[in-house]
């Protein structure tokens, strides 16, 4: 059960993704999908203690290509580089290049696209959320507000 605090903090984790995102800015709608270069790649850090997190959500046509399309953050406000390789989603900060979320697209049967679980960094000097409600809402919301992806749970339906 959510109490009246965490729904403050939840809304105000997304207020503050929204403030400092740049995604439905016209001038910087992606014209090709995010493929990190050379120099990039060498920056960017995988996660170091990795922490499986179990769930079951589906994802629209729509939300698949935004994904496949990901995101090159454009300032140093804009926190998060995201891109797809093999199916694979990384979701790397982008001041630090340290990876953070990670997770693998399925194909299902209900829903054409489906996300089983993903992984978060766990190591305490590079990410401190060790819940994994609190895990789940902030990757959430992340995809919601950067890419204006949209996840359902399939459990439930």
């Amino acid at each position: 059960m959510v109490d009246n605090k965490q729904i403050k903090e939840i809304n105000e984790s997304q207020a503050a993704l929204n403030m400092w995102s740049t995604v439905d800015l016209p001038s910087r709608a992606p014209t090709a999908p995010f493929v990190p270069s050379k120099e990039q790649k060498q920056r960017f850090q995988s996660i170091r203690v990795p922490k499986l997190v179990n769930m079951h959500w589906g994802l629209d046509e729509e939300g698949y290509k935004k994904l496949q399309y990901g995101h090159l953050a454009q300032e140093i406000e804009d926190k998060w580089h995201i891109y797809t390789g093999d199916n694979t989603v990384h979701l790397h900060r982008s001041w630090t290049g340290m990876e953070i979320f990670r997770f693998t697209i399925h194909f299902g049967q209900r829903s054409k696209y489906v996300i089983k679980s993903f992984e978060a960094e766990q190591d305490p000097e590079r990410y401190t959320e060790m819940n994994e409600q609190s895990l789940q809402d902030h990757l959430r919301e992340i995809l919601h507000a950067v890419l204006g992806v949209q996840v359902h749970d399939l459990a439930q339906e």
